[in-house]
């Protein structure tokens, strides 16, 4: 554990300040929906930071959702709060709010005064459905020229997407600059414009967890080996995670709501420090992070042939979906707990340990 905790950052802080939103999107993987009611107030948003800020050195917070400005004013006391405090403010939005010039002039101009950092704008075939693309297109130029750090449309395609990359450079920006996991996990940066403002297309697939688990698969892009390849997940235990009902969950690539493996407790009931230091401890968490969801569905599958998995995955997400949603698979590596004990410290060692059957 405490070799672990050595290689942990932390740096970044992600609200999901509330699961209303006015589009129930067929993807969404926090399943979040005009019926949705759970809410963050901007004391609880403040309180969640300061713990946050107590446990570690918090680099940027993310509020994300459903959607952030369905808070109204509590956002934008909370973005005020913690960005006065110097930390860098991120708010991810469908933008629904952008229903014309002066709304969306309005609603852009708030958000600087505020203090916001960057703004994420949500865009693909399945928001496009709920919110018009135009939304997004005035939300964009809008935030041109107004000091954001950053001003991205975060854009999810796949095979058959019509709003994809090549779209919002036909109708929104030609120059826009791109970016993807490989370039992150690069390093590379993005330069900022003239103007200081990063602007980029933050491009990705579609993930088929959530409400998006059955999606089908000519509409993804499927990685068939991807299971094979033991890919550690760096974000398990290494990203603070906090959902509108203050449960503070291992990832957000995942609902956490009934998943026993990623709900690690509740911050608007006990200590961080006291949820991550037992968190740490846990042992399909830790092999998650250094082993890889695939490499523990696989020996759960080997253990128990009830245990499902799928013919080809897009990315690590899914499989860790697969993997801590399946009682019969975490019963299986519940039993095996001294063998992926092993496994982890010698992983952690630079020693590959094969899985046996």
């Amino acid at each position: 554990m405490e070799e672990l905790e050595g290689i942990l950052k932390r740096g970044m802080l992600t609200i999901s300040v509330t699961n209303k939103c006015p589009a129930r999107c067929a993807h969404c993987l926090a399943e979040s929906s005009p019926d949705e009611r759970t809410t963050l107030t901007s004391s609880k948003i403040e309180g969640i930071y300061l713990q946050a800020k107590a446990l570690t050195h918090i680099k940027n917070v993310v509020f994300t959702g459903g959607e952030p400005t369905e808070l109204e004013d509590d956002l934008f006391n909370a973005i005020s709060s913690i960005s006065v405090d110097g930390t860098p403010v991120r708010v991810v939005t469908n933008a629904c709010w952008a229903t014309d010039e002066q709304h969306t002039k309005a609603m852009v101009t708030k958000f600087r005064e505020s203090g916001l950092d960057e703004i994420n704008y949500s865009l693909d075939d399945y928001h496009a459905i709920w919110i018009p693309p135009e939304n997004v297109i005035r939300a964009y130029r809008a935030s041109r020229c107004q000091g954001f750090a950053g001003v991205v449309i975060a854009v999810a395609e796949g095979p058959k997407s019509r709003y994809n990359l090549e779209w919002i450079k036909k109708n929104v920006d030609p120059e826009i600059q791109v970016t993807h996991p490989d370039i992150q996990y690069s390093g590379i940066q993005n330069t900022p414009s003239p103007d200081g403002t990063v602007y980029q297309a933050a491009v990705h697939g579609y993930s088929r967890v959530g409400r998006g688990h059955r999606m089908r698969s000519d509409l993804v892009v499927l990685r068939n080996n991807l299971i094979d390849m033991d890919v550690p997940c760096p974000e398990i235990l290494d990203q603070i995670y906090i959902d509108s009902e203050g449960t503070v969950g291992a990832c957000c690539g995942i609902r956490i709501t009934g998943n026993s493996v990623l709900s690690m407790g509740n911050a608007l009931q006990e200590e961080l420090a006291d949820v991550y230091a037992r968190a740490t401890s846990d042992v399909l968490l830790r092999a998650i992070h250094v082993l890889g969801p695939g490499w523990l569905l696989k020996l759960a599958k080997s253990r128990d042939d009830t245990v499902k998995v799928r013919d080809g995955y897009t990315n690590i997400c899914e499989v860790c979906e697969d993997l801590t949603t399946q009682e019969s698979a975490i019963n299986v590596l519940s039993r095996a707990r001294e063998e992926i004990e092993s496994a982890i410290h010698s992983k952690l060692a630079n020693v590959t340990i094969p899985v046996s059957a």
